[in-house]
């Protein structure tokens, strides 16, 4: 339990524009329980999924990464790996 303490400690850390916002965390039957933002567009592989055949605009890809980059970059500044990038995370903007 003090891991997943930590990390809710980091999490709460982590202001950023590309970053799943946290909100709040609390401890109930033996259990911790993180709140983060609600995430309504879904992920990146849901949305490569959504678009079956058609390409991405190479504007919309280079965007989308940038804003993976600048999150990243967000986080290693403050000290600390993300070991968990894949198209599953979620992700805060898709415009």
């Amino acid at each position: 339990m003090a891991n997943t303490r930590r990390e809710a400690v980091l999490l709460s850390r982590m202001k950023h524009s590309s970053i799943v916002a946290f909100r709040d965390s609390f401890e109930g039957d033996g259990h911790l329980y993180i709140i983060m933002e609600f995430c309504g567009g879904g992920d990146l592989l849901q949305r490569i999924q959504q678009q079956k055949n058609t390409l991405f605009s190479q504007d919309t890809i280079l965007k989308w990464f940038a804003q993976m980059c600048s999150g990243t970059k967000h986080i290693h500044d403050k000290r600390v790996l993300h070991r968990d990038l894949k198209s599953k995370v979620r992700f805060r903007v898709f415009t």
